[in-house]
């Protein structure tokens, strides 16, 4: 898919619509934490940052990290005895508006060897009047504590892709336990509803297979990419799952811990039904001054990134050496009609039993063919070149809401180019880092995101095949 020049001006309309908005500025957000233990609440002496980092491609969850200072005292006799039954609670306070959220905590940088140590003869108060410890913390939301591990088997009949994902993570979820009680819409915890939402894009693969078969031993957030990478396949440009907390109404109220099954390598997905992320490329110096950074215009949520933008561009390079063109041919095929392959040529009695698929041009227009073994999911192969189609880009967001992205989320970057005037690339988010600081509360977020290439005056000619077709969300929002 070409990059499309757009009308003049667009981008300078779109910033100035945004800084005169009314969302919520990044300082207007507080937040606030309390230790929970067995035996006790605690408040820490003061929230240093918390750092959420989001890899969409290869973790299936947010990694957490909380920084925060405690007095020694309350560390040594209320922290470290529950070492292995911690959980802290992130309270958010959005215009007087208060979010709880609970997490397993996990320390990782506090003090070491305590046991034993100097403190012991000492009692709490007169650690407290010694120092104070930097503790940094790992927070797990309590969807992934408790499904991480959890393995998953059986032989599905006379069903579909989708319907076996769909089936396995439902009637997982319903089995959950929390606190030794098992999910329940109407169990409160900390006074929030404990609700789970799954998210997931329509697969490629549309096939009714006679037998789905999942062997003992893989586990429950493993089962899509295990379905993707054997006998079946699932979409024909990579495979993501992860475990977000998200609201499809952009409010923290709402938000349920969600399982998000999506394509990795998906330009395409623009097109589609769903909230997206258009991010408009300002001038450096536009970023010191602004407080008002994105607005939700509908389905698009449109923010303003900083102009001063990393890319790595080696999607054409990479291509030549997988190749951008894929003949297969079905395993059935080589069974019923002696199919033989040698080397990398492929020789067959019947030129129906072969199936070739130009998935992209060059830019220098040449066709590099890659011969596959015979297999009954091409669906590998196409995500070897889709994953080489795309530009990693990275772009700072300033006064920045991560809430508002999720795994899989379409994203058109908008640029204005001295040759071809307004420039739009769609392409996918990748991963994003953010952090709060508590000393002048803002949030900060840097985007990875993975893009189109501008190839200029060239389209794609009938011949060419889309790896990413068929792809709709129909399953998006809905809850447990």
């Amino acid at each position: 898919m070409s990059a499309r020049p757009l009308t003049p001006g667009l981008v300078a309309l779109d910033i100035a619509k945004i800084i005169h908005s009314d969302s919520v500025p990044s300082d207007a957000v507080i937040h606030k934490i309390i230790i929970n233990t067995p035996d006790a609440n605690i408040s820490p002496t003061e929230l240093i940052s918390i750092e959420i980092s989001r890899d969409y491609c290869n973790n299936i969850s947010d990694f957490t990290l909380v920084t925060f200072s405690i007095m020694l005292g309350d560390y040594v006799k209320l922290i470290h005895p529950h070492m292995d039954n911690l959980e802290m609670t992130i309270i958010t306070t959005e215009y007087s508006t208060n979010t709880h959220v609970r997490y397993k905590m996990v320390i990782l940088k506090g003090i070491e060897g305590l046991t034993g140590s100097m403190y012991s003869s000492y009692t709490r108060d007169e650690l407290n009047k010694i120092d104070k410890v930097i503790v940094e913390a790992q927070c797990v939301d309590r969807l992934v504590e408790t499904i991480r591990t959890q393995p998953v088997d059986g032989v599905y009949s006379y069903t579909t892709i989708d319907k076996v994902i769909k089936t396995i993570f439902n009637s997982a979820i319903s089995n959950i336990k929390v606190d030794g009680v098992k999910k329940d819409p109407s169990v409160k915890i900390d006074g929030m509803p404990e609700k789970y939402n799954i998210d997931i894009i329509e697969p490629n693969n549309s096939k009714t297979y006679r037998h789905i078969s999942i062997p003992m031993g893989v586990r429950l957030l493993d089962m899509p990419s295990f379905l993707q990478e054997t006998d079946y396949g699932v979409y024909s440009s990579g495979i993501g799952t992860y475990i977000q907390r998200y609201s499809h109404k952009h409010d923290r109220k709402t938000a349920k811990s969600t399982i998000f099954v999506y394509p990795i390598y998906h330009p395409g997905l623009w097109d589609t039904p769903g909230k997206k992320l258009m991010i408009l490329s300002a001038p450096t110096n536009i970023m010191s001054v602004i407080e008002n950074s994105y607005i939700v215009d509908g389905d698009v949520i449109k923010i303003i990134g900083n102009g001063n933008v990393t890319s790595k561009e080696e999607s054409q390079n990479l291509i030549k050496d997988v190749g951008n063109a894929i003949i297969t041919t079905k395993t059935d095929s080589v069974i019923l009609n002696s199919v033989a392959t040698k080397d990398k040529a492929v020789h067959t009695a019947k030129k129906d039993n072969l199936k070739a698929d130009r998935l992209t041009k060059m830019r220098d227009g040449t066709t590099n063919v890659n011969y596959t073994k015979p297999t009954s999911n091409p669906y590998v192969q196409y995500s070897k070149v889709a994953s080489n189609m795309l530009s990693r880009y990275t772009i700072k967001w300033m006064h920045s809401n991560h809430t508002i992205l999720y795994p899989g989320m379409p994203v058109s970057y908008i640029y204005e180019d001295a040759d071809h005037g307004v420039v739009k690339l769609n392409g996918i988010l990748h991963s994003n880092f953010t952090k709060y600081n508590t000393s002048d509360r803002t949030h900060v977020t840097i985007l990875n995101v993975l893009l189109e290439p501008y190839i200029n005056n060239i389209k794609k000619g009938i011949d060419t095949v889309d790896v990413r077709r068929s792809i709709t969300p129909t399953y998006r929002g809905g809850g447990l």
